[in-house]
């Protein structure tokens, strides 16, 4: 997925990406094994995600661990 600056975009654009390929799960038979959120590489988190001390980025960061829990569930 691009980067997104509005969490509005993000999230629209994730179920959208998830509905696919839940569809081509069901097609396959093939289910998935684990989903990330990308805390890890994503430059919006090289001063950390979870421990960030910046506000906006620690928000970021819980919110998509939320919706990728929400979408890999």
């Amino acid at each position: 997925m691009p980067e997104f600056t509005d969490f509005k975009d993000y999230k629209e654009k994730l179920w959208e990406v998830a509905k696919y390929l839940k569809i081509k799960q069901d097609e396959t038979k093939v289910k998935l094994l684990w989903g990330t959120t990308n805390l890890f590489s994503d430059k919006r988190y090289m001063n950390g995600a979870g421990t960030s001390s910046d506000y906006s980025s620690f928000v970021w960061a819980a919110a998509s661990l939320k919706n990728m829990l929400e979408v890999t569930y």
